[in-house]
């Protein structure tokens, strides 16, 4: 559990005004008792006061001086740069900061960090803030090493957890390390596979958004768009996670024309504690709250806040509506045609049909792009470390933060285009980009962090555009005339540049994104009658917008509901009913795209190299056991109790490992007679040249490297998205190669040569080779070059 903050304030106030005045009284009664002066009593009690006084600031710039110095010392040592300093007008950089919150409450989201970056000319910057360094970056190569890399690096943070504790718990978003891994592991089960392909849940609560959207246009109100889909998704996720209701849907909902400005958009004035827009008003107070203090600085929103939490009053509001929610939990245990083509007016889409529209998934990834539902990403330096960065490696000391601009990477200009600031669906759709392009798109962050409902939240988009198109034409911005004061982006905007100039919304950032916008869908529920190739678009970017902001919302509420209150104390054990899993039996032995032996004339085999007894059991027994044992885990993790969850794990790992391994393995095999063995001229010797010599060379090392493996494990020729080169790697018993791109494994467990080369593993790695298929090595090669 976090600290409380106002022990940590104080203990702050006691390093920063305590320790610099023991110091003084220390230093005088020393200067007394060696007789160089009389101490204290050598001067006057206004000396005193001054002296003791200057120990403060005194003591602060020491403490940044030697910082700084320790980390240039650090640099010059490692032989790295320091990443750019800048230097705000005001003693402690305190207009930095002043201008950080000013821009979260008045300024389009992530536009501060921008101006920052651009005016110092650089991608990454870093700015000490009344003693405490932030680095601000848009650079994809840092944000890459931050987020997946170098993810050992960096955490969370203990300021971040401590902004969130009151409200949030302690739960799977803000906690790191091995408490990290055990809430993960906890949460996991609610987003398999099998989970999701239950659609009813998805088509209850659509039905009930347009239920009530046609109720509201046949009486010819403007909407809230942002707070009904919001409502659907709180509504959905409830129930998805724990089995429970919420309705908020039917709740009270603001008014065009009589709403007021909530918290991040509009609300009904006569909207109680006791209605569900309570617990919808008590969540976005809490993200307010989080993102001004990030924007105020710990030690300034923690000064301001000693004698008052500004958490608790929204903390009291969700746990009186969630605690019973829980309680009764535990108790109970695209283009329009493309729509009407593929799904047709009525009928419930299938997941292969929500699969096949591509431009539905081309919109909610530009969507995406232009408006990340986490427009800023916080992370802490856990160790001091070398980073990339455009500008070359960089030192990074312990304890900075670091701020993410994801908002800045995905609209580049450099990265994207001289159209970076355009809303252009085709882009997606024409080849040119791929959502698996992590070096310039991370919606959803990326490495061992990336969101765990991430599958949920897109299927719930895809599935409610969907059904949102069979069911209305068009949808009319209606924000001028609709949506309460101060909603409406400000005059200035019209004369600034880029993107920001045209929006009709506020795009807002508290943590996550959000909008004010209203729009009204059109009467006519037919959509067989008329064209809807623009209003598609429409409706697309303001539903994903909405959903995939109010995702992070869901997520915090069941990071504060279960993870923290519930899971931390084990008190939870759900039925087997609630967390069983369609996925169990999923996996299947791969067929060989060879024969076992040269006898089956229709197929060539690996002979002589690796003969068919081994081949036989190799594959028919030891991978099908790892898929036996992976389907066996996978079946009784779904039913388990949290103890015996825990006690899964090794299973799990070790038969996907193996899962995986092998399943790649056959790929990485060829028969001779099909150019196994020979590695032609290309992008993969030239690098293996490069990297190792010679390609002799390289076997010659990889060989000497996988043969000292002690035990059973693998050996891998991988690729480093960080350096860009090939490197030799070993991994023990069946664990995956993470660190790397795999380019080529060899099996180096017992099963795999005993029979046919004995205990002489050299010289069963000098025959494999014969068979090794470069093919698909060249093949994976590049796809780990163009992915990195």
């Amino acid at each position: 559990m976090p600290l409380n903050y106002r022990l940590v304030f104080l203990s702050d106030i006691a390093r920063i005004i305590f320790l610099p005045s023991f110091v003084v009284t220390v230093l005088l009664a020393g200067l007394s008792r060696f007789n160089v002066s009389d101490g204290a009593s050598g001067f006057s009690y206004p000396q005193l006061c001054v002296i003791y006084a200057l120990s403060v600031p005194s003591y602060w710039i020491c403490d940044t001086l030697g910082k700084r110095w320790k980390a240039q010392f650090e640099a010059w040592r490692l032989n790295v740069g320091l990443i750019r300093s800048i230097h705000g007008k005001k003693i402690g950089n305190t207009d930095v900061l002043q201008r950080m919150a000013v821009s979260m409450q008045k300024e389009y989201a992530g536009g501060a960090i921008d101006e920052l970056l651009d005016e110092a000319g650089s991608d990454t910057i870093q700015i000490s803030i009344l003693g405490n360094n932030k680095i601000f970056t848009r650079d994809p190569t840092l944000y890459r090493y931050v987020m997946a890399d170098g993810f050992q690096n960096f955490g969370k943070g203990a300021g971040l957890a401590i902004r969130a504790a009151t409200m949030y718990g302690s739960g799977v978003i803000w906690v790191d390390g091995p408490l990290w891994k055990f809430h993960r592991t906890l949460t996991t089960p609610y987003f398999t596979r099998g989970r999701l392909n239950d659609l009813q849940i998805f088509e209850k609560h659509s039905m009930a958004l347009i239920s009530r959207m046609k109720s509201l246009a046949e009486a010819d109100q403007a909407m809230d768009v942002q707070d009904l889909i919001g409502r659907a998704f709180m509504d959905l996720s409830c129930e998805y996670v724990l089995g429970v209701p919420l309705d908020s849907i039917n709740g009270l909902l603001p008014v065009a024309g009589e709403s007021v400005l909530g918290f991040r958009g509009s609300r009904n004035p006569n909207a109680t504690k006791s209605d569900s827009s309570g617990l919808t008003e008590a969540f976005e107070a809490g993200l307010i709250n989080m993102g001004r203090r990030r924007a105020q600085g710990d030690f300034v929103w923690r000064a301001l806040e000693l004698f008052k939490d500004s958490q608790e009053t929204p903390a009291k509001i969700s746990d009186a509506w969630l605690d019973p929610i829980v309680d009764r939990a535990f108790e109970a245990k695209a283009k329009g045609e493309e729509v009407l083509d593929t799904v047709g007016p009525d009928a419930m889409p299938s997941h292969a049909q929500l699969g096949s529209m591509s431009y539905v998934r081309a919109v909610l990834n530009e969507t995406l792009r232009l408006f990340p539902s986490l427009p800023i990403q916080e992370r802490e330096a856990l160790h001091s470390c070398v980073v990339p960065t455009r500008e070359g490696s960089q030192y990074i000391p312990k304890g900075t933060t670091v701020i993410l601009s994801t908002i800045s990477i995905h609209r580049s200009q450099r990265l994207w285009g001289e159209d970076a600031d355009v809303f252009e669906p085709q882009r997606w759709i024409d080849g040119g980009v791929k959502e698996s392009d992590t070096s310039r798109f991370m919606p959803f962050l990326m490495g061992p962090r990336v969101c765990i409902g991430k599958d949920m939240a897109l299927l719930q988009a895809t599935f409610m555009m969907t059904r949102l198109m069979q069911h209305f034409s068009n949808f009319t911005l209606r924000q001028a005339e609709s949506a309460p004061d101060g909603a409406l982006p400000p005059a200035s905007w019209k004369s600034a540049s880029g993107r920001k100039r045209e929006e009709e919304i506020w795009p807002r950032s508290a943590l996550s994104m959000f909008s004010k916008s209203q729009s009204e869908p059109a009467r006519n529920f037919d959509p067989r009658l008329i064209d809807m190739q623009r209003s598609l678009t429409v409706i697309l970017t303001l539903f994903t917008v909405v959903a995939l902001f109010f995702k992070d919302d869901i997520m915090l509420c069941l990071t504060r509901t279960l993870a923290t209150r519930r899971f931390a104390h084990g008190a939870i054990n759900l039925t087997a009913a609630s967390m069983s899993s369609k996925a169990a039996g999923f996996y299947t032995l791969p067929e060989l795209p060879y024969a076992y032996d040269l006898r089956i004339m229709t197929l060539q085999a690996l002979e002589p190299h690796i003969c068919k007894e081994i081949m036989e059991l190799h594959h028919k027994k030891h991978h099908q056991a790892y898929v036996n044992g992976l389907n066996d885990a996978e079946k009784k993790y779904s039913q388990a109790s949290l103890e015996e969850q825990l006690t899964l794990q090794a299973a799990l790992k070790f038969n996907g490992g193996g899962h995986i391994n092998h399943s790649l393995f056959w790929k990485n095999l060829a028969p001779s007679s099909e150019n196994g063995g020979k590695l032609v001229e290309g992008n993969l010797k030239d690098a293996i040249t490069r990297d190792f010599g010679s390609v002799d060379k390289f076997k010659e090392s990889f060989n000497a490297k996988t043969a000292a493996i002690q035990g059973s494990g693998w050996g891998w020729l991988g690729f480093n998205p960080t350096t860009k080169k090939l490197e030799i790697v070993t991994t023990a018993n069946q664990d995956p190669l993470l660190s790397h791109a795999p380019i080529i494994g060899i099996d180096i467990w017992e099963h795999a040569f005993y029979l046919q080369y004995r205990n002489v593993k050299p010289d069963y790695l000098k025959a494999i080779w014969n068979v090794v298929n470069f093919e698909e090595a060249e093949k994976r090669f590049a796809d780990a070059v163009k992915a990195s």
